[in-house]
């Protein structure tokens, strides 16, 4: 089932005491049971999670991020640079994906940050940021075959997802 370090809570319930997939080493289940059940949806990542080689990150800038290729069957890994910006109002700085080159310069793009899993009904520990283009359902994008291949793995209504996307997590 798993590896070491019982320092998780489940992926699945969120029950304490859970050790990571032995493969990847990213998700984390407390029984056979919930492992099973994710295995459908997990199974589509894992194997590129432990495939992809963080000693290749190219700058500290750069960001591992999940890309959901509308032309591909399945999630990919990807790096994200997320430049520094400074904000002259607020007088802070910031960082901002550069998504232009994945989801396209042609269109608006749309950042959703996830802090809540309604399923679970727990708040995350991390945010998740779902990119894409606000455009998709007018501007002729083809529906997304690796989002349809997540979907597919849990019964339910899904919105009809199109073209590039991408989701990245973010501390706090």
């Amino acid at each position: 089932m798993s590896s070491s370090s019982a320092l998780q809570s489940c992926t699945v319930c969120y029950k304490g005491n859970a050790n990571f997939c032995a493969r990847c080493k990213c998700s984390s289940y407390c029984s056979k049971t919930c492992q099973q059940s994710d295995w459908s949806t997990h199974k589509l990542l894992c194997a590129a999670f432990t495939s992809f080689a963080t000693s290749n990150r190219p700058t500290p800038d750069h960001y591992r991020a999940v890309l959901f290729n509308p032309d591909k069957t399945k999630p990919e890994f990807t790096w994200l640079l997320c430049k520094w910006t400074r904000d002259d109002d607020d007088e802070c700085d910031y960082q901002m994906p550069e998504t232009n080159t994945i989801i396209g310069s042609d269109t608006l793009v749309k950042h959703v940050p996830i802090r809540y899993n309604s399923r679970l009904n727990k708040n995350l520990s991390n945010t998740i940021i779902i990119t894409y283009r606000d455009t998709f359902l007018e501007d002729g994008s083809r529906p997304s075959r690796s989002i349809a291949a997540i979907t597919a793995t849990q019964a339910g209504d899904y919105h009809d997802w199109r073209g590039p996307i991408v989701a990245y997590a973010r501390k706090g």
